[in-house]
């Protein structure tokens, strides 16, 4: 039971199983779940609500600069020149991206710095994530399995005694007829993958090598699986940093100190000496998931509205 009880939450052993309680309750209760078809659908309805009240959106775009006059954020340089002016900017992007490389460092105190100084982490938990699309109906298994092993397998040149798997099925939206995407996760090391990306050949080779043995683990608990493969994707620390901007890869940013005041209130929604800027996101409003994330930019909305002295109105009606 004591090494049960932890994988519960893949396998992270200091986690109350309170938090594990509190999670499946919430299930029951139908105030959480999957969203069919995934994160990118829940993105495309903010989208289309954000467009309905008359947002833009623009694709295909990375902001480089964020211009301050008189300190105040009055808009964002992006990286092909273009500059767009506004009355508030507002950052979702990794923050130390935007702190130190957007805004140049010029907008800290103490506390960020330490934040984000004072300890870089190396491992991720989650930092390697390896999915397989199959040609094989597997709806009778649950969606998550912790797999234990006969046999370590090696990673990264650290032996790992389980697989942490989720099994994505058709009626999660996001598999085919028939068909199922299975996926891995480990946790990852940085530095090991960007040493080995100066090499592009080098880093295609290792991330191959890893995928093909986690398949011939698999084989053994879902038959057939390795001559039924059609796709195949590992996702790493770089991957991340590469498509995110995510500083090292991180998705977040684990502190060392000061975790439970950090969950609870978050780094920082605003900077010193900075107006007209506000951070949202899982920098800005605590470390756990999207939910955390998408109320962050929610109450934010909210804030702005009472101070422009208007009503906060959920309903598109």
């Amino acid at each position: 039971m004591r090494r049960a009880f932890p994988l519960i939450q893949y396998g992270i052993t200091d986690a109350p199983v309170l938090v594990q309680m509190v999670m499946f309750s919430g299930i029951i209760a139908g105030d959480n779940g999957w969203l069919v078809g995934g994160a990118s659908v829940l993105a495309k309805n903010i989208e289309r609500r954000f467009i309905d009240l008359g947002g833009e959106v623009f694709y295909g775009k990375k902001v480089e600069k964020i211009i301050v006059k008189d300190g105040k954020a009055v808009g964002v340089r992006l990286t092909d020149g273009t500059e767009r002016f506004a009355d508030l900017v507002i950052s979702n992007a990794d923050g130390h991206a935007t702190i130190y490389e957007m805004l140049e460092g010029k907008y800290v105190n103490p506390m960020i710095n330490s934040y984000y100084n004072e300890w870089v982490p190396d491992k991720q938990e989650f930092g390697l994530e390896i999915f397989f699309g199959v040609a094989m109906d597997v709806s009778a298994e649950p969606h998550a399995i912790a797999l234990l092993l006969d046999e370590p397998i090696d990673v990264e040149g650290r032996k790992f005694d389980r697989l942490d798997i989720e099994v994505f099925k058709k009626e999660m939206g996001v598999a085919p007829e028939g068909k199922t995407v299975i996926k891995v996760v480990f946790s990852s090391r940085y530095q090991y993958w960007s040493e080995l990306r100066k090499d592009k050949g080098m880093y295609d080779a290792q991330k191959k090598a890893i995928a093909d043995a986690v398949a011939k683990r698999l084989e053994k608990r879902f038959p057939g699986l390795c001559s039924q493969i059609e796709a195949v994707d590992v996702i790493t620390p770089v991957t991340s940093e590469r498509f995110l901007g995510a500083y090292r890869g991180l998705q977040s940013w684990p502190p060392k100190i000061g975790m439970k005041e950090l969950m609870k209130d978050g780094v920082s929604k605003t900077l010193p000496g900075l107006g007209n800027f506000h951070m949202v996101g899982q920098y800005a409003f605590g470390m756990v998931g999207l939910m955390t994330a998408a109320l962050g930019g929610r109450n934010l909305v909210k804030e702005i509205c009472k101070t422009d002295g208007k009503p906060f109105v959920t309903d598109r009606t």
